[in-house]
């Protein structure tokens, strides 16, 4: 059912399962006729120097139709387009054009004066677009779905700002002034032979050992054929490196350089800029903005609730990766009343979401890193531990969604992957075919890794958290941490006597109680008859008398090994789960 709702609702909104034109991309020509037998044609207004909006929407679409009812590309015509066009106002600027283009293939010219014979998108109108419109108007019949493709019209409105150097962009259905100072961020048309210049940075965006590939998009503004170009990375006054392209491309068109790898110094503003000689030296350089992944200590955890609001990673976390969205940090399932926390074993109310349920297009990957971590002097007998808390529910069909916890000791150069599993191995929590929110502690699972080989004293230690989705249902990671375990002293090993377990047999909750001699952690563990854990929980108690709850509900029925272990001491006793 995920499936076939999320097809209805692609073929509600989208068109064609294309996406927009990626920014910066050069617009595609055309020569078109308007309804009223005047023929346009797009790059010789940009030729001209004018910015061409264009407004692909259908006769049929409500939202296209409120959009038209503001005015605002009428205005944007009437106020700065061409010097005497009709409709267009004495006093005009001159540097602006615009066009309504249908994107209906079965949509008539009756129907964009106002004809509606039924409701089906072929009869259907709106309202007549043409009375009031000063602008042309093109109905593009036959050649329509060959534009929607060049395009890639996805869903209607999709309004584009095209620059007379033939870069296009989407801007969205917005007012006239917010239109209008789009021109001025235009880039002219080409008037020197030679005149290489930066579009904008396309390179890495997070400096995780204070370096960046540096890679930019360049765009021939010449007349002439573009053989060579000098481009540097500065930092303030000081340049990084400096790369000599050379190549051949014709007037606006555009490279995507691979200028190289910078080792940044300071806070200084890093730009990419064209230095060559007997360039015209405008429009020549594009700033560089990245993040630069911070230090911690040992031990270090990421409990996620530092996240300010919905989509913003907390601090000391970096979304990299992300072939699907929304990847976000969930707060608390406002569905239930009560809200349900969805933090680990229900004691938080964030935690990091990796919506599978709605990323649809399988082997996409979303991933966080968190801070790196100073790993201290090492002594005897001391291990390095990675632990987190994760929960996740497959979808009916099994979709093989895959969770991975990594770490790299050389700053992501080459990672290790203690964890990783995929579709019912990765399951915490029964089968769901809707959007998956833990209900219970018993939907979430604890892990702990040894890391200590290859870690040594002083070394810093990055984490990552990868999903890869199979349009499965959602993973959720929370409490990420790395910290030092001691293993040189021999723990005792105590009489059961000394914990009570109840009741027992049990057929949902355990009930554990002891006495924590210090403020101390204590892991609880549930091993069956073949050796595999089924589970396992750590928390911090006080001195004293203590009750911890282990929900069963989700453990197969059968006899069980549990064992308690604090700082000094293992504490094991035989448990019987029914059902």
């Amino acid at each position: 059912m995920k499936k076939l709702f999320f097809l209805l609702v692609s073929v509600a909104v989208f068109t064609t399962s294309n996406a927009q034109l990626a920014p910066n991309s050069i617009a595609p020509d055309f020569t078109l006729r308007d309804i009223n037998g005047n023929t346009h044609h797009l790059y010789d207004y940009l030729d001209r120097g004018y910015t061409v909006f264009l407004d692909f929407s259908a006769a049929w679409c409500g939202p296209c139709w409120s959009y038209h009812e503001t005015h605002a590309l009428r205005d944007v015509y009437e106020n700065h387009g061409p010097a005497g066009a009709s409709g267009v106002l004495a006093g005009t600027t001159d540097d602006a054009m615009v066009f309504y283009i249908e994107g209906e293939s079965t949509n008539t010219t009756a129907q964009l004066r106002g004809s509606s014979s039924g409701s089906a998108r072929s009869t259907f109108s709106q309202g007549d677009w043409v009375t009031g419109t000063t602008y042309p108007i093109i109905d593009t019949g036959s050649y329509c779905n060959t534009l929607n493709a060049a395009y890639n019209i996805g869903y209607f409105p999709t309004i584009y700002k095209v620059c007379p150097n033939r870069i296009v962009n989407e801007v969205g259905a917005i007012p006239a002034t917010d239109l209008y100072a789009g021109v001025g961020t235009c880039i002219g048309a080409a008037s020197t032979s030679n005149d290489p210049l930066m579009l904008s940075y396309s390179g890495q965006t997070l400096s995780i050992c204070g370096s960046l590939d540096v890679t930019a998009i360049m765009q021939n503004h010449g007349t002439a054929t573009l053989t060579s170009a000098t481009i540097q990375v500065l930092q303030g006054s000081t340049v990084l490196t400096t790369y000599n392209w050379s190549g051949s491309l014709a007037t606006y068109a555009t490279a995507n350089v691979s200028v190289g790898t910078v080792t940044l110094s300071g806070s200084a503003p890093v730009v990419v800029k064209i230095t060559s000689t007997n360039d015209d030296l405008t429009n020549d350089q594009v700033d560089v903005t990245y993040q630069a992944v911070s230090t911690t200590t040992t031990p270090s955890t990421n409990d996620i609730e530092s996240s300010p609001s919905l989509g913003v990673p907390p601090t000391g976390a970096y979304v990299v990766d992300q072939q699907f969205a929304p990847l976000f940090v969930r707060t608390a399932d406002f569905t239930s009343a009560p809200p349900i926390p969805v933090g680990a074993f229900g004691a938080s109310d964030k935690s990091i979401i990796f919506d599978m349920f709605d990323a649809s297009t399988v082997g996409n990957v979303a991933s966080v890193i968190f801070d790196k971590i100073t790993i201290p002097t090492l002594a005897a007998g001391d291990k390095v531990m990675l632990e987190f808390d994760y929960s996740y529910a497959p979808y009916p069909t099994n979709d093989p969604d895959k969770l991975e916890v990594m770490y790299s000791t050389n700053c992501g150069t080459a990672w290790s992957t203690p964890f990783s599993k995929t579709g019912a191995t990765l399951a915490t929590a029964d089968t769901l075919g809707s959007f998956y929110v833990p209900q219970n502690a018993g939907q979430w699972k604890k892990e702990s890794f040894d890391i200590t080989t290859g870690v040594s004293s002083g070394a810093s230690v990055l984490l990552k958290v990868k999903a890869t989705t199979a349009y499965g249902n959602n993973a959720y990671v929370d409490n990420v941490k790395v910290f030092l375990k001691n293993t040189t002293g021999v723990k005792e090993l105590v009489a059961d006597a000394s914990i009570n377990v109840y009741p027992n047999p049990s057929t949902d909750v355990l009930n554990v109680s002891f006495t924590a001699e210090k403020s101390e952690t204590v892991t609880i563990k549930m091993v069956d008859m073949n050796g595999r854990v089924v589970y396992q929980s750590s928390n911090n108690y006080a001195a004293g008398s203590q009750t911890a709850s282990v929900n069963v509900q989700n453990i197969p029925a059968g006899s069980y090994s549990m064992t308690l272990v604090t700082d000094t001491k293992v504490v094991a006793k035989n448990v019987t789960v029914t059902h």
